[in-house]
């Protein structure tokens, strides 16, 4: 092999190599943008659960129904669907400190040494 062959088979290992890495950049982005759009959309669903939470318990304190069996089951569910939608939340949180974006990266960094070596 002469000194052009290898330098022409590198050239195009490297364009190869750019071109895998800027899909896989804009391939990431959209997933990080889909990410973000049911982050905010789990906290919106939170806030309304919350504010469900609320209600319930002021009509569970109403004199009418207070100690009333079915209210207190009700706000037992509603608590507990509101424990799940904040550990989700937990996991969104992370990416939103950029945690996911990092493994991302990382991981993109690892496949793209794999292909070329």
């Amino acid at each position: 092999m002469g000194p052009g062959k290898i330098e022409t088979t590198l050239l195009i290992i490297v364009i190869i190599s750019l071109i895998f890495n800027g899909v896989l950049f804009w391939y990431a982005s959209k997933v990080l943008g889909k990410l973000t759009y049911i982050y905010e959309n789990m906290m919106s669903m939170q806030n309304m659960n919350t504010s469900y939470i609320k209600h319930l318990e002021g009509v569970n304190e109403m004199e009418t129904y207070f100690g009333d069996p079915t209210i207190g089951e009700l706000i037992k569910h509603t608590k507990f669907v509101a424990e799940q939608y904040q550990s989700i939340n937990e996991i969104f949180e992370d990416l939103e400190d950029g945690f996911i974006t990092i493994e991302i990266e990382e991981e993109a960094e690892i496949n793209a040494k794999e292909e070329i070596g």
